[in-house]
């Protein structure tokens, strides 16, 4: 705001450039650059007074915090102004530096200031997603000539096991260690490992001899060695059946 001495017929300032009136003593002046206000003044008696200012105007210096950005659960970035020439900073977090690492989701923003007192600031979000899981089951004994298939588990876009095949599933072929590797639609990475130890014979030869039966009368099959489950073809669990037809079981 400039204002000139009161009590004059008339005013009239230049230049005509980013000020609100052109007449009156007082008018508001926004100006980008530097501009040097000029104001005439008339009394009753006709006579003229004139005065100048210096308005100097202090540019702004940029405060650049970039893009909003994400990264995955574990990982940190690191927050600079990427400028320089502020007296100070103040971010919404309570530092005062000039950058600072963040870990977390949420909005950041900060405001510097410079030498004359003039302020910039920038804001910046920052997403951190969580990282995928992926399981693989703990078997350390395989069947002998079962087929085992280990299975990372949908919803990945991307696998790479240890052999560096891209399957989801992948069939383990003996004594060893097996691992996968995935990236979720965040490029987010996870892994797990199983270790095959051994692997075990089949039961066999738990039933005795083919047999044969009167009709009328029943016999009783039943496994010669003591197992942890049992299925008959007939949809007993048990550890034998009893029979009264012929045919295979």
């Amino acid at each position: 705001m400039l204002n000139a001495t009161a009590g004059f017929a008339s005013y009239s300032w230049l230049p005509d450039y980013r000020i609100s009136s052109l007449s009156g003593n007082v008018v508001r002046i926004f100006p980008d650059t530097d501009t040097i206000y000029r104001a005439s003044a008339i009394n009753n008696a006709g006579c003229t007074a004139t005065d100048s200012v210096t308005i100097k105007v202090n540019k702004l210096l940029p405060v650049n915090l970039g893009t909003d950005t994400s990264f995955c659960n574990g990982n940190s970035l690191v927050l600079n102004s990427v400028s320089s020439g502020f007296e100070s900073y103040s971010w919404n977090t309570g530092d005062k530096s000039q950058q600072i690492t963040v870990s977390v989701s949420g909005m950041y923003i900060i405001k510097a200031t410079d030498a004359n007192s003039c302020t910039s600031a920038d804001t910046i979000i920052i997403t951190v997603h969580k990282n995928p899981a992926v399981h693989l089951p703990k078997d350390s004994v395989i069947c002998m000539e079962a087929d085992l298939v280990l299975n990372a588990g949908d919803g990945f876009v991307h696998y790479v096991w240890q052999d560096g095949s891209v399957n989801q599933t992948f069939a383990v072929t003996g004594i060893r260690k097996y691992w996968v590797s995935v990236i979720d639609t965040n490029f987010c990475t996870a892994s797990d490992t199983t270790d095959i130890k051994s692997v075990a014979p089949a039961p066999s030869n738990f039933l005795n001899k083919d047999t044969s039966l009167c009709e009328g009368e029943k016999t009783i099959l039943s496994a010669n060695t003591n197992f942890d489950s049992y299925l008959w073809s007939t949809g007993e669990k048990t550890k034998q059946t009893g029979i009264t037809t012929a045919g295979i079981y």
